[in-house]
């Protein structure tokens, strides 16, 4: 990868910050084509957050490589985290390349394989992240087959970059391990699966499940028991004391 100079690196943080929802995305020639922001303002240099991160990185190694080149690099005291272009949940969300290079159905199945052979050969803990078809079709299992013997956890997350702002609301992702983490246990409906819920039917005061417990926005919940309502199925829970975290 050529030595990107002070120039290169002053334009990259241009466009970042003033191309559309500061997305990165490569043409098929290797051009940039995201077209321009809407912004009123824009802040393009963070000096704060720069030298934040600069200081983070001083004792890191950045190389630009096909992941396959970490094998030799890991053993059983090595994280590795992946983060592949995410599959399209829809027919309308149908673009899987940032860089001109395709990641199709065959490539996310290389990386499955490729995330198995680190798990067996080398024994490293192992995550990786990527959409849910689930959001979209209840029916699609691919990543449950693709990571079969592996835990899948689903996850809310917000959707960031949409051209519709009013469909950039909450879905869920997957986060695929090798290893169970302890920050990773939602309590969920036992009807649907759901891990969001409201006091009341058609409400919006949303109550995450996570960690085991209810997480709440203020301690006025607090009292001997807490019903809500799965948002998702309308379901009715009661939730005790010692499942509600604040």
């Amino acid at each position: 990868m050529p030595i990107i100079g002070s120039r290169e690196l002053l334009s990259l943080f241009f466009l970042n910050k003033t191309c559309f929802n500061g997305l990165f995305r490569l043409n098929s020639k290797g051009e940039f084509n995201v077209p321009y922001g809407k912004y009123k303002t824009a802040m393009i240099f963070d000096q704060p957050n720069i030298l934040a991160v600069s200081k983070v990185l001083q004792n890191a190694e950045i190389q630009h490589a096909n992941y396959a080149n970490c094998f030799d690099r890991v053993n059983e005291n090595t994280f590795v985290y992946f983060d592949p272009p995410y599959r399209p949940i829809s027919q309308t969300a149908s673009f899987t390349t940032y860089t001109g290079t395709e990641f199709s159905d065959k490539e996310q199945l290389q990386l499955a394989h490729f995330f198995q052979q680190l798990d067996q050969e080398k024994g490293a803990k192992l995550m990786l992240s990527n959409s849910d078809p689930k959001n979209q079709n209840p029916k699609d299992d691919f990543f449950e087959k693709a990571f079969a013997g592996y835990n899948i956890f689903r996850v809310s997350a917000s959707r960031a970059i949409n051209c519709d702002g009013e469909k950039r609301g909450k879905i869920t992702e997957l986060l695929i391990t090798n290893y169970k983490p302890k920050f990773i246990m939602e309590y969920r409906c036992k009807k649907c699966g759901g891990n969001e819920f409201i006091s009341e039917p058609n409400k919006y005061d949303v109550f995450e499940g996570f960690e085991g417990k209810i997480r709440l926005k203020s301690s006025e919940y607090t009292n001997e028991k807490l019903v809500l309502f799965c948002r998702d199925c309308s379901e009715v829970l009661e939730f005790a004391e010692d499942d509600v975290k604040i």
